[in-house]
Order: C-alpha cells, then structure tokens, then sequence
C-alpha cells in the first residue's frame, strides 16, 4: 500500500448511533480504495461497539481497513488531540459522526484530479456540502468542476464562499505532522478554554496553515450533508461565545511566523477574518484573554474588532480589507467611503416612532429630576 494514497478517515462519535450509521453508510459506499476507517467512541453513554462490529464485517468484505477504539473518558473538544494521532503522511478526512456523504464518487474524484496535478502542491481539497434540516448549501460556489486556487487565495474565498462541513475537506498530512500541529498555538484546547474564558477550538486553523504552504482543489459539487441534531454544537447556544474564541485562533495565526510559499499573506488575510467574524451579540470584553496577548498592538485591535463588531461594521471593514489587498482600490475606497453612509442609515431604521417616544419621556424623567433637585437647593 503506497503511503500517499492512503486516505484514513476519523470519525469522532458521541451518542448518535443513527447518525453514526449513515456516516459509516456512505462510507461504505465511498468507491475509491485504500481507506481506513477508524471510529473514535467518545465515552457515549449509548455505546457503539455492536454498530461498530457489524460494520467491521462489512468494511472486511470489501477491502476498507476498519478499528474502533472507545474513549476511556469523555474528552468533547480535547478529541482532536487524539484523534490527528492516527493520521499517518497520507491523506486525512474528518467526519463529525452526524455528517455524511451523498457523494460516493467523492474521494475517487480527489485522488483523480490531484494525479492529474501533480505539480501542484495540492495542500487539501474544499467540496461543498448542505444542511440536513435548514437545506442551507454552505459554499456559495456553482462550479461542479475542481480549480486549483493558490493557498493566499483560500481565506478570501472562504469568506466570500462560505465555510464547508469538515466531510467535505480532504487533507494532506504530512505538513502538519511538521509543524506539530495541534499544538496550544493555534488550537484551543480544553485547559486553555477555561483558563481564558473561551469556547474550546475545533482545529478548523489547520487549513489556514496547510494554505501557508501550498495550494487548495475547490468545488462548488455538493459531497456531503451536514447533521442537525439537537445536540450539535451548531444547534447550540455556544455559537453566541464564539467571538472571543476566533479571535485568539485567527490573531495567533496573524502573528505566526512562517517560511511557508503564502505564510505572509494567509497570516496577512487571518486579521481580516477576526474582523469579519466578530463577536456576537451575548459577548462581553474578555479581560482574561487581554492579559493572555499582554501587547498594546493585540489590545488594539482586540477592542478594535470588539466596537467595529457592536455597531455592525465588522464586515463592512474585512470587505474593505479584502479589496485593498487585492488590488481592487476602487471598489475598497467606496465602500470605506459609504461605511459612514450605512451607519446613518441603520441609525435612523433603528429609531422608529416607539423608541423616539421612548427616548422623549426618559429624557423628560430626567429634566424633571433635575427641576426637583434645583428646586429642593432653592428652598433650603
């Protein structure tokens, strides 16, 4: 078996053994070979051993090496740790156990096209996917074909196309092995978390880094579903946390210092995407993740990102970013010039007559206070 051809893909599973099933399904479905499957049992409380043997049975009979391994205890978002341990210098595919393929022909496809473009220096393949309930295709990309983008290219496309479901990457392994990746640099884990307040990291920083040092296969072809289960962390309320937590992954990755063919501009475009990412609504100043980037540049634009986010600007700015840094000047100066504009106009659609009527008898409640103090001064 040539070690460059073997894709080995991970499933974290927790609890789900439906879902879990039609992940495995598709797999079996998946017409390219060699794979080898492991599933990775996060301590369910619903154990997975009796899918997982009649699995076993199955990936025998048609040629896919199959191991499943069980958490001795829960490890949620530390698993990431565990799980990079078992990829080798081939290819990698990770499968949230709620996802699955709707593509067999997925893999075959990659493996094609990268033997095609060889000289490429094909980092990691990006596919597209679809939600399970919401129908939402995440990639806004109507190209069915796979184009070979530079790796400088892949955060501005990321943003403008949208962020696809982890069964739809498939990566080469070998660089991370590297650079020893995850390490508490870029990935977030569960000690981290909770020493600085954040949300702990699902190690999406791992493309922003194989970007650095070569090129991205992108297709618009939708290869895989996205699972909504109620338990999902999309589904979930940590989703209005995440902001804080961005911004550490995507401010240590501005700050890194690589000798990669696009390290500059990927850690360049890595700023842009803490600022277009923002902080949500629900999010406060994180004081401990200040203290944590002890450096007047950080907090800069740490309280930056914060306000632009407050008043609605965050992307507005990453947009204006992303023109000026393309060459694209004309299209980058107007939209700095019509930020103002657009600030004036949420302002007046956000004062409607309720809250101006409001507004009036606050005020008035306050000049009457100030008539009683002026008054009760007088009269002593």
């Amino acid at each position: 078996m040539e070690t460059n051809k073997l894709i080995t893909i991970v499933i974290p599973a927790y609890n789900l053994p439906d879902y879990t099933k039609k992940t495995l399904s598709s797999i079996a479905e998946q017409t390219y070979r060699p794979l080898k499957v492991i599933l990775l049992d996060d301590h369910s409380p619903t154990s997975l051993y009796s899918l997982a043997k009649n699995f076993e049975n199955i990936f025998s009979s048609i040629g896919i090496d199959f191991l499943y391994i069980r958490n001795e205890k829960n490890l949620a978002g530390d698993i990431i740790l565990k799980m990079h341990s078992f990829f080798g210098d081939g290819w990698g595919l990770i499968v949230h156990h709620d996802d699955w393929f709707i593509d067999p022909k997925f893999l075959e496809s990659c493996m094609d096209f990268n033997d095609r473009n060889s000289n490429c220096e094909i980092q990691f393949f990006y596919a597209n996917a679809i939600t399970e309930i919401s129908q939402d295709v995440l990639v806004d990309n109507q190209d069915q074909n796979w184009k070979v983008i530079n790796g400088d290219q892949f955060v501005p496309y990321m943003l403008n196309k949208g962020f696809t479901a982890w069964a739809s990457i498939l990566f080469k392994n070998d660089i991370l092995r590297k650079i020893k990746w995850p390490n508490n640099l870029f990935f977030t884990d569960r000690i981290t978390a909770e020493r600085l307040d954040l949300d702990a990291d699902d190690a999406f920083s791992a493309f922003h880094l194989l970007a650095m040092y070569g090129n991205v296969a992108v297709t618009g072809a939708i290869v895989s579903i996205r699972g909504q289960p109620k338990s999902s962390y999309s589904q979930s309320s940590a989703w209005a946390r995440a902001g804080n937590s961005l911004f550490y992954i995507y401010y240590n990755l501005y700050k890194y210092k690589t000798f990669g063919k696009y390290g500059k501009k990927v850690s360049k475009h890595s700023l842009m995407c803490a600022y277009y990412f923002g902080f949500q609504t629900a999010e406060k100043i994180n004081k401990k993740l200040i203290s944590h980037f002890d450096t007047w540049h950080m907090k800069c634009h740490y309280h930056i990102i914060f306000i632009a986010s407050k008043i609605g600007i965050n992307r507005w700015l990453s947009r204006c970013w992303v023109s000026l840094d393309s060459g694209n000047y004309l299209y980058g100066i107007c939209q700095i010039i019509a930020i103002p504009m657009k600030l004036i106009i949420k302002f007046v659609i956000c004062i409607t007559p309720v809250k101006l009527a409001i507004y009036f008898l606050k005020f008035l409640q306050w000049y009457i206070y100030l008539l009683k103090i002026k008054i009760n001064s007088k009269s002593g």
